[in-house]
């Protein structure tokens, strides 16, 4: 009966090939759905992580409840005594330090008279040390267009479509207009080293990218810095130890009324992230659901017919003696 019945389905296409390619398409389309969108939200994170946020974030009070204006007067101090710390009491996390900043970008003609001007969105970052983890970080070999990265203190990065409109290119110098961490004013002039190209519009409209020294010594900013940013060893984020992270950090300074106090977010606190993720995964888990029961009526439609087809074998088992329990069973 068993080598009946095996017989019965490989010759019944109805009943082998098309429910296995039904389900093998099924499988295949939802696989790829699931990993399509998972890693457009991995994508969306990990440039969240690198450009914005990292894995952890720590800011002063201050800083941190008005981020938004990226206000350096409210900045950490002691920041090499602050890492140091980090690293006794995290040593697996990478810690670096940036500084955000806003200012006006002056293009000089061959007269030092100005030629072009043009607001510009500053990102300080270790370029110069022996750890070229930022570099990598923030895709900075790959984004160049044109010259090559910082070697030097007094050289810059600036984005391609800004160096366009100001209609300079690398080698030659351009200044900074801006304000301290005090509130003065700042004229520092830069050398470009190169240009580069993210294809984010927001940063190549007009972005500059320099090292974290020489931003510390325009904007008067010694031993200071905006972020301290904390990154997994695997570049990969995880969110239930970035929690307990965030928890144990915060409850040392809990008791520290000081607006420059340090607070840790994670990458989840920041920008809204939280919602966004949870509502995609939600809608993720919905399409999931909806995808997977039109599947499986298609599967019971196709059982249905195959049951129907089959009036003549099962009258054959009947006839020949087999019990209607076991032909229920077997079918």
């Amino acid at each position: 009966m068993i080598k009946f019945l095996i017989k019965g389905v490989l010759r019944d296409r109805q009943r082998s090939l098309f429910p296995i390619l039904i389900v093998a398409i099924g499988v295949m389309l939802t696989v790829l759905m699931n990993c399509w969108i998972n890693g457009v939200i991995g994508d969306f994170i990990d440039f969240n992580a690198n450009y914005v946020g990292g894995h952890v974030k720590i800011m002063s009070k201050a800083y941190a409840e008005n981020e938004d204006q990226i206000p350096n007067d409210l900045a950490l101090i002691g920041v090499t005594k602050i890492i140091s710390t980090l690293k006794n009491d995290y040593p697996e996390m990478e810690w670096v330090q940036r500084i955000r900043f806003g200012g006006l970008i002056d293009a000089p003609n061959e007269f030092g008279e100005t030629k072009s001007q043009g607001p510009a969105i500053g990102l300080a970052v270790n370029l110069l040390g022996e750890n070229k983890s930022e570099i990598e970080r923030l895709n900075i070999s790959n984004s160049l267009a044109k010259g090559y990265i910082p070697q030097n203190s007094g050289e810059i990065l600036i984005s391609d479509e800004f160096a366009e409109k100001l209609e300079v290119l690398p080698g030659d110098t351009i200044t900074l207009l801006g304000s301290t961490m005090y509130g003065s004013m700042v004229f520092h002039n830069f050398k470009i080293a190169g240009t580069i190209r993210f294809g984010i519009a927001v940063m190549d409209r007009g972005s500059i990218i320099i090292d974290i020294h020489d931003a510390q010594t325009a904007l008067d900013m010694n031993d200071t810095a905006g972020e301290i940013l904390g990154y997994f060893p695997d570049k990969i984020y995880h969110d239930e130890f970035a929690e307990q992270m965030k928890i144990n950090f915060n409850q040392k300074y809990s008791q520290n009324n000081d607006p420059f106090a340090p607070v840790m977010l994670k990458l989840k606190d920041q920008n809204n992230l939280a919602s966004m993720m949870d509502y995609v995964s939600q809608m993720v888990g919905f399409f999931m659901f909806i995808f997977v029961s039109a599947m499986s009526i298609v599967l019971w439609n196709t059982g249905l017919i195959g049951g129907l087809r089959r009036y003549g074998e099962v009258g054959v088992r009947l006839a020949i003696g087999e019990y209607k329990g076991h032909i229920y069973r077997t079918m």
